[in-house]
């Protein structure tokens, strides 16, 4: 099962791109993920990443979100801290920026497609 998760998401990672974003995965609920491997950053010891969310549909005048992350490549964790609202998809059209409000850290099933996601950033700054 891990073999052909990771065997769609590379598949997807590496085929299709939109500027510096790379698109990742599709989420269950069909929003679109990219990544930006441009804005992979090292600080004392965690990894920061920016993901953008593209909505199929608008969510209160909302059309894509960019979420900026940090990771532990260690302990393979990862918490969001902040959100980028926009009007339009890929992050055009800025309409707020919030903090977000959780302190805690989100152990990543190895299962999944966030897990991946997480090991891609990593290898990027050579951690794994």
């Amino acid at each position: 099962m891990k073999k052909l998760l990771l065997t769609f998401f590379f598949l997807f990672f590496s085929s299709s791109s939109n500027g510096e974003w790379q698109f990742a995965y599709k989420q269950s609920n069909g929003y679109d993920i990219y990544l930006d491997f441009q804005s992979v950053k090292l600080h004392e010891s965690f990894v920061y990443w920016n993901e953008l969310v593209n909505f199929t549909q608008p969510l209160a005048g909302i059309m894509s979100m960019l979420v900026y992350m940090k990771g532990d490549c260690v302990e393979l964790k990862q918490k969001t801290i902040q959100f980028k609202y926009f009007s339009k998809h890929f992050g055009e059209g800025f309409v707020k920026l919030s903090s977000s409000n959780s302190k805690k850290w989100v152990i990543i099933n190895k299962q999944t497609v966030p897990h991946a996601t997480l090991e891609q950033v990593c290898k990027r700054i050579n951690i794994e």
